[in-house]
């Protein structure tokens, strides 16, 4: 059986993200009588979903991330981002035990100083039986400083630390490939010059016939995404 599934995007992340993962939550069906832990809420984009299907919804969030400008890299900007209303502020890695049946963690990891931890929490914060997914960049560029530790993980990462906490790998899927990659990168490069958006347009026209032509290795050592399915096992003791 193979460590992941692998799916290309045409070099798009964010959208792609955001489908994958509502198409996850309506997967799960209506229940009226299950929680859902939204980890790292944030802006909480996804409560509407999964309260219109039952849950009862719950948002944490450590509640320091202000978005503002004073800091390198990407940010969400000053006023663009909740540091308030969540139903539980607290660390991550400090999450309530045996409080979720479902467990939502999207794009967080890479702001925690031990993504290990914070897995171990999520595990104690799901009941027996329950499910999470969590996703993560393959790699990423500095983002939400200074709250931005790791670049990204891979799915090696998830297949040696999540038996150890408790989680079962139910499915990895590792997001795009070298070409995904460079089709998103230079779509940003592009947009920063104000060049527009036809070079990579053709880029993703292109894209079947680019991965004919580099070799192998390369191709598979590129990726925009690390998202895992995962079930909490009816008995651990974590190590």
């Amino acid at each position: 059986m193979p460590l992941w599934h692998e799916v290309r995007t045409s070099g798009q992340n964010e959208k792609f993200r955001t489908k994958f993962v509502s198409d996850w939550i309506r997967s799960l069906g209506v229940d009226d009588n299950r929680v859902f832990l939204d980890v790292g809420a944030g802006n909480m984009p996804f409560r509407p979903q999964i309260r219109a299907a039952g849950f009862t919804y719950l948002s944490q969030d450590f509640g320091q991330y202000t978005g503002d400008n004073q800091h390198p890299g990407l940010q969400a900007g000053a006023g663009n981002w909740t540091t308030s209303g969540h139903d539980i502020t607290c660390d991550i890695v400090d999450l309530p035990e045996n409080t979720a049946d479902v467990i939502l963690c999207s794009e967080v990891l890479e702001h925690v100083p031990d993504p290990l931890a914070a897995l171990q929490s999520i595990s104690r914060a799901l009941n027996a039986g329950g499910v999470a997914l969590v996703t993560v960049p393959f790699q990423s560029r500095m983002h939400q400083a200074p709250y931005w530790y790791v670049s990204g993980l891979s799915p090696y990462w998830f297949h040696h630390h999540s038996p150890r906490t408790g989680l079962q790998v139910v499915r990895v899927t590792k997001v795009g490939d070298f070409v995904d990659q460079t089709i998103q990168e230079f779509g940003l490069f592009a947009s920063a010059l104000k060049l527009g958006h036809v070079s990579q347009l053709l880029l993703r026209i292109i894209a079947p016939l680019i991965r004919k032509l580099i070799n192998k290795e390369l191709l598979e050592s590129g990726g925009l995404g690390v998202y895992v399915q995962l079930r909490k096992q009816e008995e651990h003791r974590q190590l």
